[in-house]
């Protein structure tokens, strides 16, 4: 399985530790005296709906039927199994490197790391929620995205002045030149039942305030121009016309 999977994904399968787990399914299954092979499908690059992982997981589950049909999984050497890395979390969605966050009037060179995180609501509809998942030195991480930061401070984002009435109105305004302006929060009246939209700017109640903590919803800025924003852990560039992103976020 491990084999055919890197001609389709190269360097990018790895393994769990072998500790028996006595809440597992698996586990017990295996401790029956049954053999399980147990599939974790992680992420692809620009695949959130796992689509690519569907592809890969049928072709490693064609593979391993086929061995067993023909029998050749038993001459491979159980130290090819052993040859898998061990599983790790070092990749993180969106990654800053070399970034200067101003804390308590004084500068800091760091890097950040975002993730974001796949939440259902009540409709059974899904949306994506930004984190600050990690800061610091994060040379031994990766990045779905990454962006050399050095020379760039972080800003954090504004609440627009002016109170829209609904969703419609708002879709007549030019949001890029808001997120130009430092803006990444505009207050609108009625609310829309969902927690998230497609505006490339996150939509939020009249009486919202802004969090002192470090959220994912901010600019950067290099010599005194905003150059990108982070909406909800996404990097827009804002050199271009931002109509939608995958998703930001309805705050009340």
């Amino acid at each position: 399985m491990n084999k055919v999977l890197q001609h389709y994904a190269p360097g990018q399968v790895g393994r769990y530790n072998d500790d028996f787990e006595p809440r597992a399914f698996g586990d017990n299954i295996q401790k029956w005296g049954t053999s399980t092979i147990l599939i974790e499908s992680g992420g692809y690059p620009n695949d959130p709906e796992k689509q690519e992982i569907r592809k890969l997981n049928f072709v490693s589950i064609l593979a391993a039927v086929l061995s067993i049909a023909d029998g050749s999984y038993q001459t491979v050497e159980l130290a090819k199994y052993e040859d898998i890395p061990n599983n790790d979390r070092k990749l993180f969605d969106l990654k800053l490197t070399g970034l200067t966050y101003q804390l308590m009037d004084e500068d800091y060179i760091l890097d950040l790391g975002i993730n974001t995180r796949e939440i259902q609501n009540d409709s059974l509809d899904y949306y994506m929620r930004g984190y600050i998942a990690d800061r610091g030195d994060l040379s031994t991480y990766y990045g779905y995205t990454t962006l050399d930061a050095s020379g760039y401070t972080l800003v954090k984002g504004k609440v627009y002045p002016e109170t829209f009435q609904d969703i419609d109105e708002l879709k007549t305004q030019d949001l890029t030149k808001m997120l130009r302006k430092g803006f990444v929060y505009v207050p609108v009246k009625k609310l829309p039942e969902q927690n998230f939209s497609q505006f490339p700017i996150n939509i939020v109640a009249e009486d919202f305030q802004v969090s002192e903590e470090l959220v994912p919803h901010f600019f950067l800025q290099k010599e005194g121009k905003l150059v990108y924003a982070v909406i909800n852990g996404m990097l827009l560039d804002l050199s271009k016309e931002n109509d939608e992103i995958a998703n930001s976020l309805i705050l009340r």
